[in-house]
């Protein structure tokens, strides 16, 4: 039987570097996290986020409804870093990411989709990118499919 999945965005966190309490502001500061995934080797505009590596790429993503019959299923993933600003704050929040998984099972792009917080965001950009699926299908087939995917950030006590 199948089903129609309504994908949902994506929300990741992110937190690249470690710096002390009076750089707080600049990871607010859109340019700044621009630069920051950049040096990671990922290109981010208008909410959106791509490996530089994919920079020329055409292919057009899928829509935000698919049909399948299997949904992708997640193989290995990698946990976000906690900005260390964030912690010493105790800052916590949520940051919800919509990713791209193609038919290999590979993100090929994220989009932020909401964020409690925008310390948060580069981190989950970052980690998003090292996740890896098993590819959702249709009759048999593996098929491209955004899904949506929440960062949580916690204080453990």
């Amino acid at each position: 039987m199948r089903y129609h999945f309504l994908v949902h965005s994506l929300f990741l966190c992110l937190a690249l570097y470690t710096a002390s309490a009076q750089d707080l502001g600049k990871y607010r500061d859109s340019k700044f996290i621009q630069g920051s995934l950049l040096k990671q080797g990922i290109l981010f505009a208008n909410n959106e986020a791509r490996l530089c590596a994919d920079s020329n790429d055409v292919t057009v993503p899928p829509a935000d409804s698919v049909a399948c019959d299997t949904m992708p299923s997640l193989v290995s993933k990698t946990e976000p870093v906690y900005p260390h600003e964030a912690l010493d704050s105790l800052l916590q929040g949520n940051v919800f990411v919509r990713m791209w998984v193609d038919s290999t099972g590979m993100v090929r792009r994220v989009r932020l989709v909401k964020s409690d917080d925008s310390i948060f965001n580069a981190s989950a950009l970052v980690a998003s990118f090292k996740w890896k699926f098993r590819p959702a299908t249709l009759s048999g087939r593996p098929i491209n499919i955004w899904v949506t995917v929440p960062f949580r950030y916690a204080v453990s006590k």
